[in-house]
């Protein structure tokens, strides 16, 4: 009866590490498929944005605007940067108030906080389009200005725009399109 117990007991305990070592497998396995997955969705949001930015290069800003929605859809880990390409699509395309509306979102995200700049930029931009007049935007132009944390074009586009003569806001219009010539702003001036 003993012995009869301790190899019942020895081959459960075999049993039992045969159990674990499948399961340690499994879980291998698992995390694999999902490590997979989760590259897989990256490059299918990085496609879309791709898409995105290449339809607003051409101006077919609803086609880019679909883009970022679709990019959206996928939950993204960061979400701002396709957010804020979304918001500049909006401007262009004259939907100023929703442009405003998710300006002022990403504002009061921690989440955005980095790129504060540009999104007070986007909000100077959407209040400008959408009361016609650019003097409502001054206001988040120069608080975007005064962080230093906008890129090249748009510092050159927000100081052309603030520039006290047209002088200085043709020289700074054009720095802005030679750091970056597909700049709808910097041809909008």
């Amino acid at each position: 009866g003993m012995i009869w117990a301790f190899q019942a007991a020895d081959k459960a305990a075999r049993a039992t590490a045969v159990a674990r070592e499948k399961q340690v497998q499994l879980q291998e396995t698992l995390d694999q498929l999902h490590e997979e997955e989760e590259q897989r969705v990256a490059a299918v949001i990085e496609s879309y944005q791709q898409s995105g930015d290449l339809a607003a290069q051409r101006g077919r800003w609803r086609t880019a605007l679909q883009s970022y929605d679709r990019a959206l859809a996928e939950r993204p880990a960061d979400a701002t940067p396709l957010r804020i390409r979304r918001i500049r699509a909006l401007i262009a395309l004259l939907e100023s108030k929703q442009a405003r509306r998710e300006a002022e979102a990403l504002l009061q995200s921690e989440e955005a906080a980095q790129h504060r700049a540009e999104v007070l930029l986007l909000a100077g931009l959407a209040d400008s389009t959408q009361f016609r007049d650019a003097g409502k935007g001054v206001p988040y132009f120069q608080e975007a200005l005064a962080l230093g944390t906008l890129s090249p074009a748009d510092t050159a586009y927000v100081k052309a725009v603030l520039a006290e003569d047209v002088a200085e806001a043709i020289a700074q219009a054009e720095t802005a399109l030679r750091h970056e010539p597909f700049s709808q702003d910097a041809h909008n001036l």
